[in-house]
């Protein structure tokens, strides 16, 4: 700057020497004060051109130097990431895949799971199958924050003691149903190791609760920044989802990804997790696209195309990826798959940086989180990645640099649509939908049914009379097998029920319920989506409803599965 200021000065002075010499002239010629006044206004232009020429070399070049100290920055910030250094797919470039055929491994999946829930038919049923009355069963978990994600903690637990989890082939989630199944998938654990942890875990508040889950959250951010990501509150959401859900993991909870998913459902020990987001785009508010994020892949039947999950949020072109971002971590997932709350997360980043006030790097999210036209944090609740159909030949997104998503619950809030037969391999024979929606279950319960009317999928005829005050329903076609059979489990506390079994010895473990009540819970209570801490009890009583509900309906479950059996 130094040289620069020098340079400017200098010009100045060829300036006023200009002007002075053309005034001389003007008073040696008399009558030449026109041209003296035109000759002095050329030069000064001159002058006036040199001088800017000047300073917008100057600042090219202090602009350049920034860029370069920002990009030595970042690359210096690199060398310190863990995420980057274990990265196993640094050297490799990811392909999209066309078509909608299932990813090899999950056929393979398919082939080792069927003689394994065959197995687990027989024993539950106490009869013996051929291979081809073998059904495919799929849990179908619904949204609704930790109510959800509870909630399908009690349902998954009644199902492994019937042994329904045992024969079931799909699990598909989305919003806070994946809280549950996520974090499950990824530990190992066992349901009933997995209910104490979470319970316990959620006994503190969501936000930053210490020097180091800040730490956590700022390292998972700097690893964005380095290959200059997208950043949005949904991170910062995904961040703090994270340090809660993956504590399991202690330092390393932001470096735990759904790809290691993978190693899980290799021996087909337990259902394949498919989770659920939707395209947030506006043109397509109305109908939008449904996204299938598995261990294996991330993609839509709708446009055709999949990657690697290790590869997404990386840049691609042209099917190809060109460069070599470490997988998107499974705190960012889960915050993306329940971005309908990541709006009430807005100050989250305030909160990380106040723990540690001397971030080197707040700056630059800073930067990425403040929306260049108004100069105003984003606060939307979408996550923002880069488009891994950008530049592909005949693809509607060809020429989008990023891609938005967002809960699939803004849609409709029961994720169907991946075993609803649009990708044939997965059509469902029975489908438990677990929905613990807000508001009406009877508009969750309807959204899905429209949908599969305008695929022109098969579904059951639904009779909406009474399913918001009964803990079971059942839907069927007689007169046609290729329609699934809909078992629908609702957030219901139905009092008459529990006072019918209460003293049976084999419900006393549920006394928590006692008393207890989902609507009033849901609507206003401790239940209500946006609460994001519960004491154990809280917990307790609501994974023991749902447990409850299950169990006690045993009977209706089991008769059903035998109903489809001999049908096939």
């Amino acid at each position: 700057m130094k040289h620069f200021w020098k340079i400017s000065s200098i010009a100045s002075v060829f300036v006023l020497f200009c002007i002075m010499n053309v005034w001389l002239e003007a008073v040696d010629f008399s009558g030449a004060y026109q041209r003296a006044k035109d000759a002095a206004m050329s030069s000064m232009n001159k002058a006036k051109g040199a001088v800017t020429s000047v300073i917008d070399k100057g600042k090219s070049v202090a602009t350049s130097a920034q860029e370069a100290a920002s990009g030595a920055a970042k690359s210096l910030l690199g060398t310190d990431q863990i995420a980057i250094k274990r990265n196993p797919y640094k050297d490799t470039i990811a392909t999209v895949r066309v078509g909608n055929e299932l990813h090899p491994e999950e056929r393979a999946f398919l082939a080792k799971r069927k003689p394994k829930v065959k197995i687990a038919l027989e024993k539950m049923l106490n009869r013996s199958l051929s291979d081809s009355q073998v059904p495919t069963i799929a849990i179908v978990g619904s949204g609704g924050g930790y109510r959800a994600m509870l909630g399908t903690i009690g349902s998954l637990i009644a199902a492994e003691k019937i042994g329904i989890l045992g024969a079931t082939t799909y699990i598909t989630a989305l919003s806070g149903a994946t809280w549950a199944l996520a974090p499950l998938v990824s530990t190992g654990m066992s349901l009933s190791q997995f209910k104490n942890y979470i319970k316990q875990n959620i006994t503190k508040d969501i936000h930053v609760a210490s020097v180091t889950e800040a730490k956590n959250i700022v390292d998972m951010l700097t690893v964005k920044l380095v290959f200059d990501e997208p950043i949005t509150i949904v991170d910062i959401y995904g961040g703090l989802l994270a340090n809660r859900l993956l504590s399991h993991y202690g330092a390393d909870c932001q470096r735990v990804y759904l790809s290691q998913q993978a190693e899980r459902v290799k021996n087909a020990d337990i259902p394949y997790p498919i989770y659920t987001a939707i395209d947030a785009r506006e043109v397509v508010s109305r109908e939008p696209h449904w996204f299938e994020f598995t261990p294996h892949e991330i993609g839509t039947p709708y446009f055709g195309v999949y990657v690697p999950t290790w590869s997404y949020g990386r840049k691609f072109n042209a099917g190809k990826s060109i460069t070599f971002d470490p997988e998107q971590p499974l705190g960012f997932q889960m915050g993306t798959f329940g971005s309908a709350f990541g709006v009430h997360f807005g100050r989250a980043w305030d909160e990380v940086t106040a723990k540690i006030p001397s971030v080197i790097i707040k700056p630059m999210i800073e930067k990425k989180l403040v929306d260049p036209n108004y100069g105003k944090r984003v606060t939307t609740s979408w996550a923002t990645v880069f488009n891994f159909m950008y530049g592909m030949p005949n693809q509607e997104l060809k020429g989008r640099e990023t891609i938005k998503f967002v809960d699939a619950g803004i849609d409709f809030n029961l994720p169907y649509p991946p075993v609803s037969g649009e990708r044939p391999e997965r059509k469902a024979d029975i489908m438990l939908f677990l929905d613990f929606s807000g508001g009406s279950l009877v508009s969750s319960l309807k959204k899905t049914e429209e949908y599969a009317r305008r695929k022109g999928l098969k579904f059951p005829k639904i009779d909406y009379t009474d399913i918001e005050t009964k803990s079971i329903s059942i839907f069927r076609d007689s007169a046609d097998s290729s329609v699934p059979v809909i078992v629908y489990l609702p957030r219901v506390s139905e009092k008459g029920l529990w006072q019918a079994n209460k003293s049976n010895p084999q419900f006393a473990q549920y006394r928590s319920i006692e008393g207890f009540d989902f609507t009033p819970c849901t609507n206003g209570g401790f239940c209500d989506t946006p609460h994001f801490q519960y004491t154990l009890k809280q917990s307790e009583q609501l994974i023991d409803q749902m447990e409850f509900n299950v169990m006690v309906n045993k009977d209706k479950i089991i008769d059903v599965i035998n109903w489809v059996i001999d049908r096939k």
